[in-house]
């Protein structure tokens, strides 16, 4: 198995461990990845990444509990994959929905895992899995830049379900929350745009990185013509033996008015509602200890976040704790039910795994980040998403800007940023 230079080892489970070819790291192989084979992508905000492809197994939910689908896929084995923003409400049960083939929840046991932590890669190959692996391997050394595909132009970007219904959702949120049925409502727009052949999706990350810093990048691939992929700053839990991290993200301005940031009243109070939702929820989760940090931005490219971060101890079930905290104030409202209520009825848009839930599950070790600054490609479409909370005092006018900068990376890379990227084939 593998071509000379390969180096590779046994490991003590059995597994066959090989290094990647020289000068190929892993968004070189999810560009290399065969067509046909599923994949998924999870890189930490430190950098460390993991790549799972094949499927050892994939456990594909439909409506169920948040608590049942992270119990199941803490089982036992690397996990990799994602979960709706809204697990209770499905997709379309047919294939023409976008989202279908991702399901209320899609996790990937690999069967070959590609992992960095910042060095060399290497590839653990499941037992009976060689002749997948010699085919990836082979891919790889074969992979070149390609030919540019078509792409969107400016221009071509169409909001889905029009113009007037976001601001239609906006002044219902607005009432809603002047007659204190609610505190905040997350409220998300998406655009589409026909992009051509199939984007390299680990070009556009990589494209990616000169945008965005301090945040994680992921990548799911359930099927040749549904791909999730975006950068996002926030995560919800990673969690070891003893301790339970978490962070609020709320409160969005440009890089160059981060410094008026923290002061400004709108979005301390819009960002004081996501912290304090989390704080309430770990002390009611068990924790013994809540170490609260005090709100800092945090710039990320283009723009800029309040933050508070999170570390608790004695937390009793982690999988029942994030079920708890998904989906936040955030991305969400507050309070939760009556918010999400509001938004099934009147956002208009299915936002799928936007603003859901991506990462990896290794036993009781999670760590899951919210799926923000994302798009879902799907056959020769792109759909970029993006929300922003809508608290007593927010302005139309500026919350629209604000989802106008919160898209226009995806949509900057897929219109000018793709036509130096190939295909996935």
């Amino acid at each position: 198995m593998g071509a000379a230079g390969d180096a590779q080892r046994p490991c003590t489970s059995g597994n066959t461990e090989i290094t990647l070819p020289h000068g190929k790291d892993l968004l070189d192989v999810i560009d290399a990845v065969p067509y046909d084979l599923p994949f998924a992508y999870f890189e930490s905000r430190d950098g460390s990444s993991q790549l799972g492809i094949g499927a050892r197994e994939i456990v594909r939910f439909e409506a169920t509990s948040l608590t049942a689908i992270l119990e199941r896929a803490s089982s036992g084995g690397t996990w990799i994959g994602g979960i709706r923003f809204d697990p209770d409400s499905p997709p379309a049960p047919t294939a023409h929905d976008p989202w279908h083939a991702f399901g209320a929840a899609w996790f990937l046991r690999p069967a070959l895992l590609v992992a960095s932590n910042g060095g060399a890669s290497r590839m653990s190959v499941e037992p009976g899995y060689e002749a997948m692996a010699d085919r990836v391997l082979r891919a790889i050394r074969e992979s070149n830049e390609g030919p540019a595909p078509e792409s969107g132009r400016d221009g071509d970007w169409s909001v889905l379900g029009g113009e007037r219904a976001w601001q239609h959702a906006f002044e219902r949120a607005m009432d809603t929350i002047g007659c204190r049925e609610l505190e905040k409502v997350v409220l998300a727009r998406a655009w589409r745009a026909r992009i051509g052949p199939r984007s390299r999706v680990g070009g556009l990350l990589r494209s990616s990185a000169r945008s965005t810093s301090n945040c994680f990048r992921y990548v799911l691939r359930p099927q040749p013509e549904s791909c999730f992929t975006g950068t996002t700053p926030e995560l919800l839990a990673r969690t070891t033996a003893d301790s339970f991290e978490s962070e609020a993200v709320a409160g969005t301005m440009r890089a160059g008015e981060a410094a008026r940031l923290i002061e400004d009243d709108k979005n301390r109070r819009e960002h004081a509602v996501v912290a304090d939702s989390i704080d309430r929820v770990l002390r009611e989760c068990g924790a013994s200890s809540v170490v609260r940090s005090d709100p800092f931005v945090r710039e990320h490219g283009a723009l800029a976040h309040i933050v508070t971060q999170f570390e608790a101890r004695g937390v009793s079930s982690p999988p029942a704790c994030i079920a708890r905290l998904h989906p936040t104030p955030a991305v969400c409202g507050h309070p939760r039910r009556p918010a999400l209520e509001f938004i099934r009825e009147h956002e208009g848009i299915d936002r799928g795994f936007y603003s859901g839930l991506v990462g990896t599950i290794e036993g009781n070790a999670f760590e899951l980040a919210v799926a923000l600054r994302s798009t879902l490609l799907d056959r020769d479409d792109a759909i970029v998403y993006a929300g922003g909370g809508i608290v007593a005092g927010s302005d139309r006018d500026s919350e629209a800007l604000e989802l106008e900068d919160k898209s226009a990376q995806w949509r900057s890379l897929l219109t000018h940023g793709a036509r130096k990227a190939s295909t996935l084939e």
